[in-house]
């Protein structure tokens, strides 16, 4: 109920009061919904009084509010108590929310009407209050804000330029910032002075428990026109974890080292970032976003109470609005995928070094500079879904961009090994009526969507004398092409155009069941990938044909000692060989770097000599090992400038 009783006249004993009992706040929200987007809740009870209306009048005021809720958050029971004079226009306030036993929030001070400037005195004093219910208003940058806010601080100047100072605590604090996706966690105390907050030293933790620091100020003119101008400093920091649906141009898994500032206002931020990538990195380019249509794609079912001309989007960032240069000093901790065809696994994988520059304009227009050198990669090679081959991307290849992404350069050499070819159909010899390693090479030269391909053919585990005669037959671009269409679809040469071909064929059906039973492996490699993240698992099956026996092997791979120590191993069985009475073949390979950079490292190996017919008449294994120093440098001096640079050190400080 609400109860308007009493008296407005000159008297200073006339008194109007306005009493409330059990009024929902929720009666308000149609009033105010025009001027806010605030809903209010809780039950009010209390009494406001008018004295003395027409000469000195006085304003009291006495309310209390249970389960008070502001935007369906509860924040508690509260009090208002508040004086007004008009002889002195001074309007005394004393609020308190209390959240069980606690006090959470407690404001006191004084409100000087008589005054056009620094009219407020209030003391505010906030004590372990939820920052969840703030989220809805810094929701642009952050979501999922969670953690405990504490604050002594004091209000001074005015309604149109407040201005507070004090320190607000930070407790158990929690968010997700929507550009990177990234979840961070930290305990800390802001400075807060007029128009700025100072952020000194704070730790942000990741989802790894690693750590960044974070100094700077943040802006402000009088809590409107935000501006950052924030430094990081980060170790091992996750720096970004996004998918394709947060962000088209590039997504993935970030984990680095380095420094990074952000500058300016929100709706026009630069960021600079310089990194080195750290172990745990993934990064995807994405090169093709488009989508295909599919047989359900062409019937529709409409809801008309639904406006059908409304779009659907994509859940993803709006780069607009941000200036980003982003420096990366790629090493080998980072895999970089290059997506041309997501669905048909049409991508290049790999790892290696290089300087790389991303860059965003305020308009959104994406650009990167830089030459990426690929140490150790892959490359699945498909032609209109009838050829699905994985290549070993050979060391130095290097991809180049000058601005558009899609406008990369490619200089790429990648190796397949075809195990299950014969050379009778090209050499017309019986004596090589038998499986022969074939290493089918592929050169992609020129833009990187559209690139020039060219091919080498290699067979492997034979003398000079043949390798001679296969260059004779070998002569011309256009056989070399011929032939490598039918090692990669049949698994087999082709016959010499234009040569005696009496009992010469190709054995389709034998290079569809190689073709089907190593698209089979390759699933079931990606299924057994999924098991673990700290063991990769993979399985190689070939079929029996007329050419070579049925072949089966497991192969595992996982990092030890903080990933410094990689084994890699496999073991197998093939059908019977004609010239050794073993059947169980096995690969050993294990490298360790000596230098936590990766700079020295020990290698050692054990691989069958299965492929190899010369080599395995003689022995059915070759080991090795080996002792590995690397160093990149662009002009020679370099490579001794670290030790220049120690000595003089050295010297510096002898007595």
């Amino acid at each position: 109920s609400i109860q308007l009783n009493g008296v407005i006249g000159k008297n200073e004993t006339d008194k109007l009061g306005l009493y409330l009992s059990a009024f929902n706040l929720d009666n308000l929200n149609s009033f105010i919904a025009s001027e806010s987007k605030t809903e209010l809740g809780g039950i009010i009870n209390g009494n406001v009084f008018l004295t003395n209306a027409f000469n000195k009048f006085q304003l009291e005021s006495d309310i209390k509010i249970s389960n008070l809720l502001v935007d369906q958050d509860t924040l508690g029971n509260a009090s208002i108590i508040s004086r007004f004079n008009s002889e002195q226009n001074i309007v005394v306030a004393n609020i308190d929310i209390i959240k069980g036993v606690a006090k959470i929030l407690d404001i006191n001070g004084n409100y000087y009407l008589n005054r056009e400037e620094n009219n407020l005195d209030f003391n505010i004093n906030l004590s372990n209050v939820y920052l969840h219910p703030l989220e809805k208003y810094i929701d642009d940058i952050m979501k999922e804000v969670y953690g405990k806010i504490s604050a002594k601080l004091k209000l001074t100047g005015s309604i149109n330029k407040p201005v507070l100072n004090g320190t607000v605590d930070l407790n158990k604090t929690s968010l997700i910032v929507n550009y990177l996706n990234t979840r961070y966690s930290f305990n800390s105390t802001v400075k807060v002075k007029e128009n700025e907050f100072e952020l000194d030293g704070l730790k942000l933790i990741d989802v790894n428990n690693n750590e960044a620091t974070v100094t700077g100020k943040i802006y402000h003119d009088f809590f409107k026109n935000f501006r950052f101008d924030v430094e990081l400093q980060a170790n091992l920091f996750q720096i970004l974890n996004t998918t394709l649906k947060d962000n088209i141009l590039y997504y993935g898994t970030a984990n680095a080292s380095g420094y990074g500032r952000f500058s300016g206002p929100i709706e026009n931020m630069n960021i600079d970032i310089t990194l080195s990538p750290d172990r745990g990195t993934k990064l995807n380019i994405p090169l093709n976003t488009l989508e295909d249509l599919n047989s359900s794609g062409f019937i529709t079912f409409i809801d008309r109470a639904i406006d059908t001309n409304q779009t659907i989007t994509r859940n993803a960032v709006d780069l607009s609005g941000i200036r980003l240069n982003m420096n990366l000093d790629m090493n080998r901790n980072a895999e970089i995928k290059i997506i041309f065809d997501e669905k048909i696994g049409d991508v290049i994988t790999g790892t290696g070094t290089g300087s790389l520059r991303l860059d965003i304009n305020t308009s959104g227009a994406f650009n990167m500079f830089g030459t990426y050198t690929i140490s150790k990669g892959e490359y699945l090679f498909t032609l209109q879904n009838l050829i699905n081959k994985k290549f070993n991307v050979d060391q130095g290849s290097k991809i180049t961009w000058a601005g558009d992404p899609y406008e990369a350069n490619v200089d790429l050499s990648a190796v397949y090994i075809v195990h299950t070819s014969s050379l009778y159909n090209i050499l017309q010899d019986t004596t090589y009526k038998r499986r022969v390693p074939v290493e089918c090479r592929l050169l992609l030269t020129n833009k990187l969507m559209n690139p020039t391909i060219n091919y080498e053919i290699n067979v492997l585990g034979v003398d000079p004398t043949v390798q001679s005669l296969l260059k004779t037959k070998l002569n011309s671009e256009q056989e070399i092409n011929r032939q490598m269409f039918g090692l990669l679809m049949f698994n087999q040469f082709f016959p010499i155009s234009g040569a005696g071909q009496a009992g010469i064929r190709v054995d389709a059906g034998a290079g569809a069941t190689a073709s089907a039973s190593e698209l089979l492996s390759n699933q079931v490699s990606n299924w057994l990938g999924q098991i673990s993240k700290d063991v990769d698992i993979s399985i190689s099956y070939r079929a029996k044909d007329n050419y070579s026996n049925e072949e089966l092997r497991v192969m595992v791979s996982k990092s030890f000692l903080d990933e410094r120590l990689t084994i890699e191993g496999n073991v197998g069985i093939i059908g019977e060989q004609t010239y050794v009475s073993n059947n169980v073949i096995g690969d050993f390979y294990a490298e360790y770097k000596v230098s936590k950079d990766g700079r020295f490292r020990l290698k050692g190996f054990n691989r069958s000599n299965a492929d190899d017919i010369i080599r395995y008449s003689q022995s059915p294994y070759s080991q090795g090992l080996g002792l590995l120093y690397r160093k990149d440098f662009n002009i020679f001096s370099d490579l001794f400038a670290r030790w220049r640079k120690n000595k003089k050190e050295e010297e510096a400080v002898k007595p």
